[in-house]
């Protein structure tokens, strides 16, 4: 899919555009919005351009159903501008951001990436035609190489995480980073000694602690090991 947006200008000049819009999304809730909030403003400042709204979502870049986003495309009219710090910032991988990018060039509505200086051109000024076909070019072949980087850097971090939970299963550690436990060790452990001295049975273990039986021996190799250890 070509990632064209150039042809979102032709005919719209700069100050004619209705209204300005921001938009970000960082991956996860821990992770801050301040950053690209702050680029936008900034940007917006340093332009002397009003922005209505800045709208942000805490989702993966894979999933498209984000409240924020969606509520943006809502709101959005013909000749309007939206403005985010990132590529990325519609998508992960490269199909998914040039369906975005054909979404506002079909509604006639800009994007302008703060990364990409091309994008941030007003092509109304451009009077000589093969000066725009130019810069227009450029800007595609940017907008192709950024959206391919984003689906490259994606894939690599689901590598790296990946990689990273199997190195700390294979240093016992995982259960300090991942899933919560159910039950605590030491508590299955205290009644698993006593079904071993005739205190309590299999299932009553199962039913007090509330786990599933393949839980039960799950939990019953850990302690095993656990004293194996001590």
């Amino acid at each position: 899919m070509v990632l064209c947006v150039g042809c979102l200008y032709d005919g719209l000049n700069m100050e004619e555009y209705m209204k300005y819009y921001g938009y970000t999304r960082t991956s996860t809730k821990t992770q801050k919005l301040d950053r690209g909030v702050i680029e936008i403003e900034e940007f917006g400042r340093k332009r002397k351009i009003k922005i209505e709204r800045i709208f942000t979502d805490q989702i993966c870049g894979k999933v498209f159903e984000r409240k924020g986003y969606n509520t943006l495309l809502k709101l959005l009219e013909r000749g309007d501008c939206v403005i985010i710090p990132e590529m990325d910032r519609l998508g992960r991988s490269k199909t998914a951001i040039g369906e975005e990018l054909y979404t506002f060039k079909s509604r006639e509505i800009r994007l302008m990436i703060l990364e990409l200086p091309t994008t941030l051109i007003d092509m109304s000024n451009y009077n000589n035609y093969v000066a725009q076909l130019m810069v227009e070019a450029i800007q595609n072949m940017l907008l192709e190489l950024y959206a391919a980087v984003a689906e490259i850097e994606w894939e690599k971090n689901k590598k790296r995480q990946r990689e990273g939970i199997e190195a700390m299963k294979l240093r016992g550690e995982w259960e300090l980073y991942g899933r919560p436990r159910k039950v605590d060790i030491q508590t299955f452990g205290i009644e698993y000694e006593k079904m071993l001295i005739g205190q309590t049975e299999k299932k009553e273990i199962i039913s007090h602690l509330n786990m599933s039986t393949s839980t039960y021996y799950r939990y019953i190799k850990q302690w095993k090991e656990l004293k194996e250890k001590d």
